[in-house]
């Protein structure tokens, strides 16, 4: 799974987020980066967002469940999850300012 879009889930009943829904987690992190691009840069600028004085802290997410089969023919369960994003607020916005997903965070 990849980074899911809340609105997807809340409003998009045709959306394959919207039937995860109920399907919800908890992802522990110390943090996150971001990369920002800066005009004239080859590369973009890496940021490490965290919560001040906090060692972990939980991001939102969906999960699930699928089964595999491994080289033997055994069958495997094996989950997945995928961290929900909004529209950024605007330091978020201003730092995650390039790509497909822009302005999110």
């Amino acid at each position: 799974m990849i980074n899911l879009r809340s609105e997807r889930i809340r409003e998009d009943k045709k959306s394959y987020w919207y039937r995860l829904r109920k399907q919800r987690c908890l992802i522990p992190v110390s943090g996150t980066f971001e990369h920002r691009a800066v005009k004239g840069w080859k590369k973009k600028v890496p940021y490490f967002i965290g919560e001040e004085g906090r060692d972990v802290f939980y991001l939102p997410g969906l999960y699930q469940w699928h089964e595999t089969l491994d080289e033997n023919g055994v069958v495997e369960r094996v989950g997945s999850f995928g961290m929900l994003t909004h529209a950024g607020n605007e330091v978020m916005a201003n730092i995650h300012n390039d790509g497909p997903n822009k302005h999110r965070m």
